[in-house]
């Protein structure tokens, strides 16, 4: 069967899973972020790449924001929360971030690993600083 365009863009081609967050009363979905998404999460690091605090504090909530769904891959955030999402606990937004990591492919390892780099450098620069 040859595809339309119409038939590709109304696909749900979005990968979800269900993550437990008991702190938050439930479940809520993560799910594969869209090339739109995909790309603002890297312009997103790109900006920060220079302020190192941002970018180990950030990244967590951020993934939050751009992967944390509803039943049907409705994203529960926009960037206009950001901070706000940035307010909660923190082992809670890990938890979440690493399932959207996970389900991104991204490569949880790789992730923490460049984090731990980075807080490193964070702490040095601001011990210096």
């Amino acid at each position: 069967m040859i595809l339309s365009s119409d038939q590709i863009l109304k696909a749900d081609d979005l990968d979800r899973e269900i993550v437990n967050v008991p702190e938050w009363g439930g479940d809520i979905y993560v799910r594969e972020m869209t090339g739109k998404e995909s790309f603002a999460f890297d312009e997103w690091m790109d900006e920060n790449k220079d302020d190192k605090k941002r970018l180990v504090r950030g990244w967590h909530a951020l993934m939050v924001v751009l992967c944390a769904c509803d039943d049907k891959g409705a994203l529960l955030f926009n960037m206009d929360q950001y901070e706000d999402v940035k307010s909660k606990n923190k082992d809670v937004l890990e938890r979440v971030a690493k399932a959207a990591i996970d389900i991104n492919k991204l490569g949880s390892s790789d992730m923490e690993d460049e984090a731990k780099n980075l807080k490193g450098k964070a702490s040095s620069v601001s011990a210096i600083g």
